[in-house]
């Protein structure tokens, strides 16, 4: 997965989230902290990222709830900061990739 600088996902900076589900197990004030959010909106967070299916409850602790990060989470914490390439770019390289492929099959042919 590659994210952008700037990019918002649900409604939070991309590289943020990325950074809090490397944590992979977080309770509503590490949210708080690394959104820079107070603890109700860190909680409203918490739910909206868990009925996208970013997080899922793990457990309750001394009254406090732990979060983990889903198989969606982790794509997320595991991705690159980036610019994707233009589409001529990207044409242009997978041109390079046939042309030589090409040449493969003709020099296999040749022998």
């Amino acid at each position: 997965m590659l994210i952008q600088r700037n990019q918002v996902i649900e409604g939070f900076d991309a590289v943020m989230l990325r950074n809090l589900f490397r944590v992979e197990r977080f309770n509503v004030a590490d949210v708080a902290t690394t959104l820079d959010l107070d603890e109700k909106e860190a909680l409203k967070a918490i739910e909206r990222l868990s009925d996208t299916e970013f997080v899922t409850k793990e457990s309750d602790f001394d009254d406090v709830s732990i979060w983990q990060t889903t198989i969606k989470g982790q794509a997320l914490a595991n991705a690159r900061i980036g610019n994707p390439i233009s589409r001529a770019k990207a044409d242009e390289l997978l041109a390079g990739v046939i042309d030589r492929a090409k040449n493969i099959i003709v020099i296999a042919m040749s022998q």
